[in-house]
């Protein structure tokens, strides 16, 4: 708590110092004193909110941020947003087709035959050194079990 308020008291005095610092730049704080203008305080304050941007103050809007958009900077960003979305639909879709499909010539469906092939030939291996019949033997018996050769 006792922190917190040393970094909220620490970061008022860095904005107001940092205003007064863009005030002294744009020329209005000088030692014959006139007081910085309105304008000038809003646009020291809007450089410190959007720094490299330079904004003229929007009519009747207090905060630029805050101004409505026009219909031409909306359709822009409509079309930026429905192309990002299709971007990232067509990513996540390309992604999801590989971890999907179990049959055919996938990576899920390799990694799954390549496992139980090096299961089946450790069983295999495990069966011969306690039967002492080979793998060839044990396919042949397994064979005749199921009656398709004699």
């Amino acid at each position: 708590s006792a922190q917190l308020s040393l970094s909220c008291i620490a970061m008022g005095s860095l904005v107001h110092l940092a205003l007064l610092a863009l005030c002294a730049s744009a020329g209005a704080l000088s030692v014959g004193g006139r007081m910085p203008s309105a304008r000038t305080i809003q646009r020291a304050a809007a450089q410190l909110q959007s720094p490299g941007v330079d904004s003229e103050p929007v009519a009747g809007v207090e905060n630029a941020a805050l101004a409505p958009f026009t219909d031409v900077e909306l359709a822009e960003q409509s079309a930026k947003l429905d192309a990002l979305a299709t971007k990232w639909r067509k990513r996540q879709r390309q992604e999801s087709d590989g971890t999907l499909q179990q049959l055919g010539w996938c990576l899920n469906a390799e990694q799954i035959n390549g496992r139980l092939a090096m299961f089946f030939l450790l069983t295999g291996l495990i069966t011969e050194y306690y039967t002492g019949e080979s793998l060839p033997e044990q396919v042949y018996t397994l064979l005749q079990t199921l009656s398709l050769v004699e």
